[in-house]
């Protein structure tokens, strides 16, 4: 059974693994987030995080929607072949503990597991 943590292999940290991403990676877009993905070189999934201040400006709101996200991650990431994954806030968040993140954040990870077989023959 594998472990669910989240140790730094698993993070993406360097500014040219981001720019990858961007520049190469697929869209999945709602109404909250953007996940930008691509197949990667390791045989398991990376996550990179962009919450900005423009989004949600409370820097307690930004650090909550974050773990939400870490958290969703790691329950899933197991089932996701070797990606590079970034997740961007695309509108503003008012308050970090509306219900609708979660659920929009559930719903995109099932979506991002069905199309991983589209991003990974890429």
């Amino acid at each position: 059974m594998p472990t669910l943590i989240f140790p730094p292999k698993n993070r993406l940290l360097k500014k040219h693994e981001f720019d990858h991403v961007f520049q190469n990676g697929l869209r999945l877009v709602s109404k909250y987030f953007v996940f930008i993905v691509i197949s990667s070189a390791t045989e398991h999934s990376r996550l990179g995080i962009v919450v900005s201040k423009r989004k949600c400006r409370l820097s307690v709101d930004r650090n909550r929607i974050k773990r939400v996200i870490r958290e969703h991650f790691r329950q899933l990431q197991h089932q996701l072949p070797g990606v590079d994954l970034v997740v961007l806030l695309k509108s503003p968040i008012e308050n970090s503990h509306d219900p609708a993140i979660s659920a929009c954040l559930e719903k995109q990870f099932v979506q991002l597991k069905a199309r991983c077989k589209d991003c990974v023959s890429d």
